[in-house]
């Protein structure tokens, strides 16, 4: 079941985010299934529930509603003057782009 914040608005599960990151990161199918450890058929179906659970067509409407989330989220932690929202997303290594493959 979808979380729900405080305003009724669904947010994504902490798995969800993991891939919604990835996603924003511009990495393909295959390599997300690599970062997280699970099939590439798995990243399809999460994918296609954050497309229907957030009401979007495709994955670059995924990585442009969560850029501007989290660009939103920085800039109000920023104008408070604390570094809330702010994440050191080490992230995942990628084999295409390391050289490892």
């Amino acid at each position: 079941m979808a979380q729900r914040s405080d305003t009724n608005i669904a947010v994504p599960t902490q798995r969800e985010q993991e891939l919604i990151n990835l996603v924003t990161r511009g990495l393909q199918n295959k390599e997300i299934a690599y970062a997280m450890k699970i099939s590439e058929n798995t990243v399809k179906a999460h994918i296609a529930n954050i497309l229907r659970k957030y009401s979007l067509h495709n994955r670059t409407q995924i990585a442009m509603t969560f850029a501007m989330q989290r660009h939103l989220t920085l800039a109000s932690g920023l104008h408070r003057g604390s570094t809330e929202g702010l994440s050191h997303d080490n992230g995942a290594t990628n084999p295409a782009r390391s050289g490892l493959t």
